[in-house]
């Protein structure tokens, strides 16, 4: 997929600890044919003077995903979801519900988290040939 100046973004780190993990962020500028200049939206820079800015290459970049709306209410334990966490979104899975939130696993790294909010939790989609597709709906087709 090409991308351009502005587009907003997800980053999947390859770095052990972090991998099943998405950051948001925009593409700044086009470096080469297989890396661009990233600008994270949650993610501040080591001295805390602006957004984290690092060269990705392509291939560890999506589109953000859209906006599927869900009933949180319908979340069951062994659905997949993505969580916010830690300045990103996690992939994982419904545990449990406890008050308001959900108890989500992640699988990558083994933890176990509280999520409060519902707000912090979206539909998982996977970016599928340029298409995204819902593991618990199958194909939709959704694109950007």
């Amino acid at each position: 997929m090409k991308f351009k100046i502005g587009d907003e973004i997800e980053v999947s780190s390859r770095e052990e600890g972090y991998l099943g993990s998405y950051y948001e962020g925009t593409v700044a500028m086009k470096i080469s044919k297989t890396t661009c200049l990233v600008e994270y939206k949650n993610l501040i820079e080591d001295d805390g003077s602006g957004p984290l800015t690092e060269i990705t290459a392509i291939n560890e970049i999506r589109p953000k995903p859209p906006v599927i709306p869900f009933p949180t209410e319908d979340l069951s334990p062994g659905d997949k979801v993505d969580a916010f966490d830690n300045d990103g979104w996690w992939i994982g899975t419904i545990c449990e519900k406890k008050g308001l939130g959900y108890v989500v696993h992640f699988h990558t790294t083994g933890e176990t988290v509280t999520v409060p909010d519902t707000e912090k939790l979206r539909m998982h989609l996977d970016w599928i040939d340029e298409k995204w597709v819902s593991p618990k709906f199958g194909v939709r087709g959704w694109t950007n």
